[in-house]
């Protein structure tokens, strides 16, 4: 009985289309209106007053050798309020912080934290701009949520 119900069930949503395009290549059966790109930051129009992200500021204990590392008072991010403070917290209290940031915040963060190196990071290290506050350096990271 309960195969009977199953296979009802399976029927109903093959013929529904819900299942449409499964097993097809990626794109191949779907309308050009329901495909969607990637855009890179410097592609995107932004509405500053929609948009939202976080700012996420990570200790670093063993700096890679590869990466920049430069000062929290560079000129990009010196009068970048929220980087400021989260790094002071992140640095004061030895822990990794994560910043809710919204509107106008989240373009000045990208503007500041854009001017700077970045390092691609791995396993071993997170990927982010390297910044010295005092005698610690973190790793800052700023997710955009669409």
């Amino acid at each position: 009985m309960r195969t009977i119900a199953v296979l009802a069930v399976l029927a109903l949503v093959v013929s529904s289309g819900c299942l449409s395009g499964v097993g097809d290549p990626i794109g191949e059966n779907t309308p050009e209106s329901e495909t969607s790109t990637i855009a890179t930051p410097s592609e995107t129009t932004h509405n500053s007053k929609d948009m939202e992200g976080y700012l996420e500021i990570e200790i670093v204990d063993e700096v890679p050798d590869d990466a920049t590392v430069v000062d929290a008072n560079n000129e990009t991010i010196r009068n970048v309020t929220v980087v400021q403070r989260a790094i002071e917290n992140a640095t004061t209290t030895e822990q990794n912080v994560t910043v809710h940031v919204t509107g106008e915040q989240v373009l000045e963060v990208e503007e500041g934290l854009g001017e700077l190196p970045w390092y691609s990071g791995g396993r071993e290290n997170p990927s982010g701009n390297y910044i010295r506050k005092n005698d610690r350096v973190v790793a800052v990271y700023l997710k955009v949520l669409a």
